[in-house]
């Protein structure tokens, strides 16, 4: 049988991550019937980034854990994948992957210590559900592979190796990427929630951050959190998503929510995410009432604040607009040069991008010397 992954701490996997049972999993608040009802589904998968190319390979994985064995027939599997994702959530992730050339590969790990990996006699499945709904032969949709295998196939999409960084992998949902974590070819990040129009096409890519006790402690209140505290010391997290941005042509958003329990009447904080991978900016801060996973009514004040935000109160796309003055001309206003976006606000010019470089400096002005 299979399951999803369940966050739990790297290092003691039997303490599982910080939950907010007032507000339920964010997933939960953009997985429902008032979105589909405006056209719009959610999505979540693991993605990598070729970073000889910057570019994201074509190549998306989803991981579930195997915690009671069955037959590895690949009609068993489907059927099997289909008990835990549900028919239509496979189906809208299918779709976003024709819509942008990806093949989705379902990678089937068994619940087994992370130090079990070490044995190269411990094999995890790859399932490639985009060859097997094309009927490609059976070799080519199932096979298994030794941990030390798959560090293989991850350097060669991401082309180099990179390691986690100074704090180490804290949160993991299978003990396969703690093991990764340990070496340089570490598991690839993921898109928390992806909303897809009824085309499938990539509408906001929303990266969920939690507000903890430790991040209270830290920073203050949720109302206190922003990018500018995560940005530089996850570097390689930030930069993938910048990339993932860019590649699908949407909007990225942080979105910001407390753990602590009893947070009734809290609040979820959004910032829009714009700029160069190498130099995300985070613009339009907002807050939304903490909705409560129980309450229809409750969910539904959320999602309609939420698209307010989406569609009107972010009025510019500072990825879009760009420069018309022969000082960074065709530069979008999020990436242009300090020197250029003070040529664009002199008082005698007049160029019609004007008023979105005055906004957008506004936002970011005291968390970007030299902008």
């Amino acid at each position: 049988m299979l399951r999803k992954g369940i966050l739990a701490r790297a290092e003691d996997p039997m303490k599982i991550a910080a939950y907010n049972a007032y507000c339920g999993d964010p997933m939960k608040w953009f997985d429902n019937e008032y979105f589909r009802n405006n056209g719009l589904s959610s999505v979540t998968f693991d993605f990598f980034v070729d970073w000889e190319k910057r570019k994201i390979p074509k190549r998306l994985w989803t991981k579930r854990i195997i915690y009671r064995p069955f037959s590895m027939e690949c009609d068993e599997i489907y059927r099997k994948i289909i008990a835990v994702d549900g028919r239509d959530g496979l189906e809208t992730l299918l779709g976003f992957c024709r819509q942008n050339q990806f093949e989705l590969e379902y990678l089937l790990c068994p619940d087994i210590p992370a130090g079990a990996w070490a044995d190269p006699e411990n094999h995890l499945f790859l399932f490639n559900m985009t060859k097997y709904l094309e009927r490609c032969p059976g070799k080519e949709v199932l096979y298994e592979v030794s941990a030390n295998q798959l560090k293989g196939i991850i350097r060669g999409l991401r082309r180099e190796s990179h390691a986690i960084g100074r704090k180490g992998l804290q949160y993991a949902s299978s003990s396969l990427e703690v093991y990764l974590s340990r070496d340089d070819y570490i598991y690839p990040g993921d898109a928390d929630i992806v909303l897809v129009d009824e085309n499938a096409r990539a509408k906001a890519v929303i990266e969920v951050k939690k507000h903890t006790i430790f991040s209270e402690k830290k920073y203050g209140p949720v109302e206190g959190e922003t990018l500018y505290h995560y940005r530089d010391t996850d570097k390689l997290k930030f930069q993938s998503l910048g990339i993932l941005k860019e590649t699908l042509g949407c909007p990225l958003y942080m979105l910001y929510y407390s753990t602590v329990p009893n947070r009734e009447g809290g609040i979820v904080k959004m910032e829009r995410i714009v700029g160069s991978p190498d130099r995300l900016l985070a613009v339009y801060p907002y807050t939304l009432k903490l909705p409560e996973v129980n309450n229809s009514h409750s969910l539904k004040a959320f999602q309609e604040n939420f698209l307010d935000y989406h569609n009107g109160i972010c009025r510019y796309d500072f990825d879009r607009i760009c420069l018309t003055s022969s000082y960074g001309a065709g530069t979008a206003v999020s990436k242009a040069a300090g020197g250029n976006l003070n040529y664009i606000l002199d008082a005698r010019n007049h160029a019609p991008e004007k008023d979105a470089v005055r906004a957008f400096r506004e936002f970011v002005a005291g968390h970007v010397p030299g902008l």
